[in-house]
């Protein structure tokens, strides 16, 4: 990785307790993490956690819709969950604590305990349906009733004496969690839109606020982009009617092949467009996956992306990530990929990776991966094996 820069911010720690298979289970990740396991294992499950705590954070899900009864941990029979996620900014620790009760029987869950701290000191408390909140100087303010079923955090308006506590909740804007569905994702931009969605499906939508926002880092990303499809010459949002736009790129023709019939005609021979629908799924998610790397540089966005590799072939998966890799030691915060992949397995596992295991349908844990059998064999071969554990 050679010489890293010192990020200004990262999430450096995950507790999940009584969520499916996530039981007192405690997560700490570097800037840059790749986390293995076995299918069923909880890695996805992770990440599933963290796109519901943004989403409740944000006022955009509410603590029935984010934490319901069905995700209580079916062995056990307690009625209260547990979060927390530390982040490390500009070298101080936000720590985030939430508690959910959950009542199978009327099917309802609130909002027991919602907690903000910075190194410590109180920002935020929510509990017995109250909110407390503290100004800048961890001085009390405002106090108030709350309904148990939102969060805290997201009613908290800006103000001069609170750029703290929405700092934090900006912050939580910028978890970027994503597993791609190539055939969700359209070409078709009806609005802006700030948040990716995990499936990628509103890419347009996303990518249409980042060419305004940052053009610089797009301009960036097309020129890697250039480098993995050779012939492509432009990519923009093409009128389509009211505010609708479309996704559209322009490649150059095909070189001519004498062994063609018919060789082209001057018309043949002129740019080619094709919305991003029309791409295959491989090339869609490239373009996504170059586009998120580069884009996301130096704005405090947190990557976390689950299976990358999926649609993209052996050859294409390798110059991505000596990119990511690259990337994250100058100016990407953050990346936490869940993968399967060879490649990813042998290019980050010694060094990055975090092992996910869940044995007899118990809960999940981690462990620290040690090697067994030939030591010539590469880590993805070894975990085919059967060897590592």
């Amino acid at each position: 990785m050679g010489n890293m820069k010192i990020n200004k911010v990262y999430l450096k720690r995950i507790y999940i307790d009584n969520f499916r298979t996530l039981v007192n289970f405690e997560l700490k990740l570097d800037h840059l993490t790749l986390l293995l396991g076995d299918n069923g294992a909880g890695k996805t499950t992770v990440f599933d956690v963290l796109r519901r705590l943004r989403e409740f954070v944000s006022g955009r899900m509410r603590v029935d819709e984010a934490f319901a009864h069905t995700n209580l941990t079916r062995w056990q029979m307690q009625p209260i969950q547990r979060f927390e996620l530390d982040f490390e900014i500009n070298k101080q620790t936000y720590s985030y604590k939430l508690e959910v009760e959950s009542n199978p029987e009327i099917r309802k869950s609130r909002v027991i305990h919602e907690v903000v701290s910075l190194d410590s000191k109180p920002l935020l408390n929510f509990t017995d349906g109250f909110v407390q909140l503290y100004n800048d100087k961890f001085n009390d303010g405002p106090r108030f009733p709350m309904d148990w079923t939102i969060s805290g955090l997201s009613i908290v308006s800006d103000r001069n004496d609170n750029r703290k506590l929405t700092a934090f909740r900006k912050q939580m804007e910028k978890l970027i969690v994503v597993s791609l569905i190539p055939q969700q994702i359209s070409s078709i931009s009806r609005e802006e839109q700030n948040q990716l969605v995990s499936t990628g499906e509103n890419f347009p939508s996303w990518w249409r606020v980042m060419s305004q926002e940052r053009p610089d880092l797009i301009a960036e990303s097309f020129d890697q982009l250039r480098k993995v499809f050779s012939n492509l010459r432009l990519a923009w949002l093409k009128d389509d009617g009211g505010n609708s736009r479309k996704l559209t790129l322009r490649f150059s023709p095909p070189p001519e092949d004498e062994n063609l019939i018919a060789p082209f005609s001057e018309t043949e021979q002129s740019d080619v467009e094709y919305t991003f629908d029309e791409l295959s799924d491989g090339q869609r998610v490239l373009f996504i996956l170059y586009t998120l790397v580069i884009g996301l540089k130096g704005q405090g966005y947190l990557l976390f992306l689950d299976e990358p590799e999926n649609f993209v072939s052996l050859p294409e998966i390798q110059p991505w990530l000596m990119l990511l890799s690259d990337t994250v030691s100058n100016g990407l915060d953050q990346a936490c990929i869940i993968s399967h992949h060879p490649e990813q397995i042998n290019y980050l596992g010694a060094e990055h990776g975090i092992w996910i295991v869940r044995s007899s349908g118990g809960p999940s844990r981690i462990v620290k991966p040690s090697f067994k059998g030939d030591k010539h064999l590469s880590l993805s071969e070894a975990v085919a094996r059967g060897w590592t554990s």
